[in-house]
């Protein structure tokens, strides 16, 4: 997938601010499906949803620009 469509995608001030720094480290993607029993996977949803959950949340300013 190329750069410019990684940004189109969901968050993409998260992706815009990866691809500026990625290639400075030694970094492996590797898709994996989402809800798939992967327990790691798995474990990482459940801790997103908690959190989501959580009273003081952080706001997200590039996703809030972007709305």
């Amino acid at each position: 997938m190329g750069k410019e469509k990684l940004c189109k995608e969901k968050n993409p001030d998260l992706w815009t601010r990866f691809l500026r720094v990625y290639r400075q480290h030694q970094v492996n993607i590797i898709w994996i499906k989402g809800h798939a029993l992967i327990p790691e996977n798995e474990h990482c949803d459940s801790l997103a949803v908690e959190a989501s959950q959580g009273e003081n949340l952080l706001t997200d300013d590039g996703y809030k620009n972007e709305s």
